[in-house]
Formats: structure tokens, sequence, C-alpha cells
């Protein structure tokens, strides 16, 4: 049987709302725009923030191998 890869959900809390990005740095040194799906796309304004990225239950895998996930959250009113 494969092993199941460790998944995150992202939740933050603002004092009002606002536009947000999500973005990820990933263990291979690549950043992926999570957080509106493209890069075309308006980002959503919200408070509280909770992003599901698309993915098996609502969560963002961690594929990428050993090393450091780090989420950028860019937020504006």
């Amino acid at each position: 049987m494969a092993a199941v890869p460790d998944a995150v959900r992202v939740a933050a809390s603002l004092s009002e709302p606002a536009y947000c990005y999500l973005i990820a740095l990933n263990p291979d040194g690549t950043d992926q725009l999570v957080c509106p799906p493209g890069e075309e796309a308006t980002p959503p304004r919200m408070s509280p923030v909770r992003f599901l990225p698309l993915g098996e239950n609502g969560a963002f895998h961690l594929t990428d191998g050993a090393g450091l996930q780090a989420f950028v959250l860019l937020a504006s009113r």
C-alpha cells in the first residue's frame, strides 16, 4: 500500500474583509498560486480567511518531497 502524503489547510483571522492571495512556496524551489485559482482571476474578499485548496478533502497535499513548505498570504482592503 502506498503512503498517503500529509495535507494542510490554511486559515487566518483578519480585522476586516480583505482581498486575498495565497501563495505556496514549495520545497522544490517553485512557487504556486493557490488562491485565486489562476492568475487572471480576481481574488475573493473575505473575513475570516479560509482557504481549502482544490484536492481530496479540500486540502493542500504536500507532495513535492522533503523540505520546508511555506505559505504567503497577501491581503488588501
